[in-house]
């Protein structure tokens, strides 16, 4: 029987498939044995390498992101009281959120434990301008390391208080532990008067296309780094921790926080949420 023309070429570019399905074995193989053997120095030496690495980060590549996305254009309208109000921005990049706000008149203080985009950020300043940059992890908090060394170092204390807070885009994801990620809302709450803007990476319904077997063998590693079976590790996002709604509500009380507004419908908005402290 005659092939039809392009037969082969077809049956090459389907068997192809295979190589796909390897690759993503392959990649959640990887991801449940960074999250649960990899240090913390590793996995902060890799987030300081690919992000101080990205054109999404760098003021000079036609890549770098240096506006404020629909969802955040809402949020802002909604929740931030009007400018001059002052905003404390975590995980702040290369200062995207940071400088569009300080553009609508906002008085910033912004802060990355990344080197090279708070670098740029730094470099960015204007004199006498809106924004005051410094190097810190929410798990530093509320110490805030110099941009650049040799200059003072700060606390949240000494530089607040702030009427509202903005942790950058899915920042309270990537912070490995439940106690870390309890330690940053409280830290920042108690320099906020106003709300707390938090995205994050929302769960997955089916639980992500786990590997059983190894997880098993897993575990006891990641209980001991205080990770948890719901954690990631991706080479575009180094490790993170996903979200679902109960969870981010659970956090927020223990935090001390009410949660105002959840969205993480993906089709319209980036998940977040806002929460309030309930005291005020």
């Amino acid at each position: 029987m005659t092939r039809p023309p392009g037969d082969l070429g077809a049956r090459l570019l389907r068997a192809s498939q295979a190589i796909d399905r390897a690759f993503r074995r392959f990649d959640r193989l990887r991801s449940e044995l960074v999250v649960a053997l990899a240090g913390d120095d590793v996995l902060d030496r890799y987030n300081d390498l690919m992000y101080s690495g990205s054109g999404d980060y760098d003021p000079a590549s036609p890549d770098f992101l240096d506006f404020l996305f629909p969802w955040e254009e809402r949020t802002i309208e909604r929740f931030f009281p009007p400018p001059p109000a002052r905003v404390l921005v975590g995980a702040a990049g290369a200062g995207r959120e940071a400088f569009a706000l300080a553009e609508r008149g906002y008085e910033i203080v912004a802060f990355d434990p990344a080197g090279g985009p708070v670098r740029s950020m730094a470099e960015r300043i204007a004199p006498q301008g809106k924004v005051a940059v410094y190097r810190a992890a929410y798990e530093d908090l509320p110490l805030l390391s110099p941009p650049v060394p040799g200059r003072a170092r700060a606390t949240l204390d000494a530089v607040g208080p702030f009427d509202v807070a903005l942790l950058g885009l899915g920042s309270i994801s990537h912070v490995r532990t439940d106690a870390g990620r309890l330690h940053a809302l409280r830290s920042i709450a108690a320099v906020t008067g106003g709300p707390l803007v938090v995205s994050f990476l929302a769960r997955p319904p089916s639980g992500g296309g786990r590997e059983p077997r190894l997880r098993r063998l897993t575990e006891r590693a990641r209980s001991r780094r205080g990770r948890d079976g719901a954690d990631r590790f991706a080479l575009e996002a180094g490790f993170f921790h996903p979200f679902d709604e109960p969870e981010i509500s659970e956090l927020a009380e223990r935090a001390g926080l009410d949660v105002i507004h959840y969205d993480a419908d993906v089709r319209r908005v980036y998940p977040h949420a806002v929460l309030i402290d309930r005291s005020a």
